[in-house]
């Protein structure tokens, strides 16, 4: 199947989750990717998702070819404690839960750890939810957060 023609341009469109861990070499090697010198067309697409240390690493001069073929960048910014409270609170009312299954203590815990990271958030959430399931514990806590061994957290 020809990917590209002159009336109809189609190409894949690769999404890179945790882009910030990939080597710098991978990174140089989708600028190859990205377009076709011989049909003068786009060859691929790609959405890279990653941290704070990834737009950081974009900045740098070496990373030149990488930046100026992105299109768009779009920055997520962390939530402050209020807004990493009314989002859990959210997640709970989308999934049916009640609003008491994390206490304020475990809320305060998983802003500290995960900065207000939407991603860090969802998937501390969701490993905490398995192991009150798993414990057959009714409520989220600090002392299950702190006896979770899925989660490194000092008291």
């Amino acid at each position: 199947m020809k990917m590209a023609s002159d009336n109809r341009s189609m190409f894949p469109v690769f999404l890179i989750d945790d882009a910030h861990l990939m080597e710098k070499e991978s990174l140089m090697d989708i600028c190859s990717l990205m377009f076709n010198p011989d049909m003068e067309t786009v060859a691929a697409s790609f959405i890279l998702v990653g941290d704070e240390t990834f737009d950081k690493r974009l900045q740098l001069q070496v990373m030149a070819p990488i930046k100026t073929r992105l299109t768009g960048i779009f920055a997520l910014n962390n939530l402050s404690e209020a807004k990493s409270i009314d989002f859990i609170k959210f997640r709970l009312a989308n999934a049916q839960a009640p609003e008491t299954l994390f206490k304020t203590d475990a809320v305060s815990i998983m802003f500290s750890h995960c900065k207000g990271n939407r991603r860090q958030l969802m998937n501390m959430g969701t490993l905490l939810m398995a192991e009150v399931f798993y414990r057959q514990e009714k409520t989220i806590d600090a002392e299950l957060i702190y006896n979770c061994d899925q989660i490194e957290i000092s008291e």
